[in-house]
């Protein structure tokens, strides 16, 4: 399992879902499948047949008002024992905006990486420390990913798209670079929107990607990122990646 999934716990790549909310219907003993039980059996049914690791939820359901949210938001919004009520009351509507990447060994690999790289030194502490330089490390580290490892060592748009999957997640949760720089980000943020548009207008196959699950959970992270590093008051940052 990725150290980022075991982390922030909607961010998950264990293939395993809580156990299923049932409701009793209204003849008989039988129990009727929620929209819940029936999304996450059709879920994991896709999972098995394509020989995926697991899933991670990039975007799940919030609480608050019933709305669809990204994982910031609703850590614990499912998939808990306690909250099988809740879980029983969601609506089709609400599991068809659920969003999720299916991992494969190398993307719980490459999540793995990309958090030691994006963190550096710090990777492993148990408290992370962050302060002005941290968006320097940022800067830079995204130019040496660009000209190495990107375009060397990902010999293939699959690798690619691994590899950049897992370095943009990683921007995203541990945002501090966007808030506390001394400008000159905005061209980075620039240049990697540009590598995800020449990444996305390839075909799911070329990308080691499907299109049912994976390359809608794609899209949603990007949304994510767009929408917070846009809405960074001090910085003209802009993410156009489609």
């Amino acid at each position: 399992m990725p150290k980022n999934a075991a982390a922030a716990s909607p961010a998950r790549a264990d293939g395993t879902a809580s156990e299923a909310s049932k409701k009793k219907a209204k003849t008989g003993d039988d129990k009727e499948e929620t929209p819940y039980d029936l999304h996450f059996k059709r879920l994991t049914a896709f999972q098995e047949k394509h020989d995926f690791l697991g899933q991670m939820l990039i975007k799940g359901v919030a609480r608050s008002g019933g709305e669809d949210s990204d994982e910031d938001e609703d850590s614990d919004a499912y998939d808990s024992d306690d909250d099988e009520a809740f879980n029983a009351k969601l609506t089709d509507e609400q599991m068809a905006g659920l969003r999720f990447v299916l991992i494969t060994q190398n993307r719980a690999d490459q999540l793995d990486a990309m958090r030691d790289y994006v963190l550096g030194d710090q990777a492993d502490d148990t408290i992370l420390m962050f302060n002005t330089s941290f968006s320097y490390g940022i800067h830079d580290g995204f130019y040496s990913l660009k000209s190495g490892m990107y375009a060397k060592k990902a010999k293939t748009w699959s690798q690619k798209l691994d590899l950049l999957f897992a370095y943009t997640y990683n921007l995203k949760e541990h945002d501090v670079w966007m808030h506390d720089n001394e400008g000159d980000m905005e061209d980075m943020v620039k240049d990697l929107a540009k590598l995800w548009k020449k990444l996305l207008v390839q075909k799911d196959s070329a990308l080691g990607i499907d299109a049912e699950y994976t390359r809608p959970g794609v899209i949603a992270l990007l949304e994510q990122f767009k929408d917070k590093v846009e809405e960074v008051d001090h910085c003209s940052f802009k993410f156009k990646y489609n």
